[in-house]
């Protein structure tokens, strides 16, 4: 019952997690970026995505260490690939944000 669980919660938290990169990607797309930008950005995600990887095979880990872990990564991404963009395209990503929220809401 308890691997079900874990099972469960993994998987739950694998697809969440896609999702919010697919969609933080997609908030990227809509921003123009310079090809500089667009190789550092895409280095940083291959890091990131490397990273995800290695916690999703860590056994020694809780299913809400592995949700902690993962919104950690998270936020830590989003700050690096901020350091890369513009004060403008960060208002535009704000932006962006704020519309996806109210139109999950």
């Amino acid at each position: 019952m308890k691997k079900a669980l874990l099972i469960t919660a993994i998987t739950t938290i694998i697809s969440y997690s896609a999702s919010a990169q697919a969609t933080s990607k997609d908030r990227l797309a809509n921003i123009e970026l310079t090809p500089q930008q667009k190789t550092s950005i895409d280095s940083v995600r291959k890091s990131f995505d490397e990273k995800r990887s290695a916690l999703k095979k860590d056994a020694s880990l809780s299913a809400q260490a592995l949700v902690t872990k993962r919104k950690e990564l998270q936020k830590e991404q989003v700050s690096v690939v901020n350091t890369f963009l513009t004060t403008e395209q960060r208002k535009q990503i704000k932006k962006l944000n704020k519309a996806k929220t109210k139109k999950d809401d």
